[in-house]
């Protein structure tokens, strides 16, 4: 079956040979040449300079790969849609056929487990769906600490003195532990963060 046709922009962004950085081009004319291994050539022009030249861009080739997706309480078989060049790691965050979050757990290529592979070598993926986060909460309380857990939005973001409410109580945050450092100022987002303290401030009435 032929693809369908594709016609070639009107504006490129490309390194210019005059200004020596990567500028704005008008393409006065382009085409694509080729059926299994296409190629888009283009005759460009640098809105900066006006300098006239050739570009050409190689498709850059998909592969479908097979990936488990592991839910709470099940696991769903697909997948997914890469370039072939492109790097995979462990911990990577990508989107799956339904445009649902994941993050992947683990790259299998061929009989191995691996942290890290072009898109093109891998066998399969396993993911987690991810887009909402549990974040611990340790709660100073007088000469104790209890701990907390709030289920939060994966971007939903906690800054150092924001208040809390509890079911029965209210509390302050004082610091926060993310993947990288403690921030006794600022704030980050949920699924970065590995624990939150806070000070109790309040209780409140049961009504």
């Amino acid at each position: 079956m032929d693809r369908p046709a594709i016609k070639p922009p009107s504006t490129i962004y490309v390194q210019c040979p005059v200004c020596g950085e990567e500028t704005r081009h008008r393409v006065h004319k382009g085409r694509f040449v080729g059926k299994k291994n296409r190629r888009l050539e283009m005759v460009v022009e640098c809105v900066d300079c006006g300098h006239v030249h050739e570009e050409v861009f190689e498709e850059e080739k998909e592969v479908k790969i097979p990936l488990m997706t592991s839910y709470d309480d099940r696991t769903t078989r697909g997948e997914i849609t890469l370039p072939v060049s492109e790097e995979i790691r462990v911990g990577d965050v990508l989107y799956n056929e339904k445009g649902e979050r994941i993050v992947l757990s683990a790259i299998e290529v061929g009989e191995k487990r691996v942290k890290k592979s072009r898109a093109g070598d891998i066998t399969a993926l396993w993911a987690r769906a991810r887009d909402r986060v549990k974040v611990k909460v340790s709660i100073h309380r007088g000469d104790r600490t209890v701990s907390k857990e709030l289920i939060l939005p994966y971007d939903e973001e906690i800054y150092v003195g924001d208040m809390i409410d509890f079911e029965t109580f209210q509390v302050v945050v004082h610091r926060i532990k993310t993947e990288e450092r403690i921030l006794h100022r600022g704030g980050a987002p949920a699924e970065k963060i590995v624990r939150v303290y806070a000070n109790m401030i309040r209780r409140r009435g049961r009504g």
